[in-house]
């Protein structure tokens, strides 16, 4: 229901189209699922988790319908597994925060789903096949590259905060080495 009242969002500057159109489904949803409830007891609608984790990220101002918790959002954007996946960049952003609402809402978009199909009478059918095959076999083939690169950075990572730690260890007053 709320995505026939949700107007086409193309022209916008800084956030993406696919985030605008969940913020504004999911308080749609939330406000459909309150007033219900205020007035006849019952929501004719279930407000899932992910629906309620956006919605809890930001408000709209009633009074001067101004948008508070762009921040959030801005990082939901940027961290979101999700977006990055279906976006084929060639970097992963992850994202940490202590915020329990942004952390619930990161959490629902760490979600990755793969899909194919087979156009049977089709020329290139059995190509399709083979294709479909091997997405079931392997999902993540194309993957794989970014995840060595990701893999040798991390390790890389880790070897400097191990050196780092055992410097700090060495340097504490009343350090003595084990023989």
């Amino acid at each position: 229901m709320s995505d026939e009242v949700i107007p086409e969002t193309t022209g916008l500057r800084y956030f993406d189209e696919w985030l605008i159109k969940k913020f504004l489904f999911s308080h749609i949803e939330k406000r459909i699922a309150e007033q219900s409830i205020k007035k006849y007891g019952a929501s004719p609608i279930y407000l899932s988790e992910r629906s309620q984790s956006i919605s809890s990220l930001s408000e709209i101002c009633k009074r001067r319908g101004i948008l508070t918790g762009l921040g959030d959002l801005d990082f939901l954007q940027n961290c979101s597994l999700t977006q990055q996946h279906g976006a084929r960049s060639g970097f992963v952003v992850l994202g940490q925060t202590f915020d329990k609402n942004l952390g619930e809402a990161l959490q629902h978009h760490a979600q990755l789903i793969e899909s194919g199909s087979i156009q049977f009478g089709s020329p290139d059918t059995e190509q399709q096949i083979a294709k479909f095959v091997e997405g079931i076999i392997s999902p993540f083939k194309d993957e794989s590259s970014r995840l060595k690169v990701c893999e040798d950075q991390a390790l890389d990572f880790l070897s400097t905060a191990w050196d780092l730690c055992r410097s700090l260890i060495r340097q504490a007053p009343g350090y003595e080495p084990k023989n």
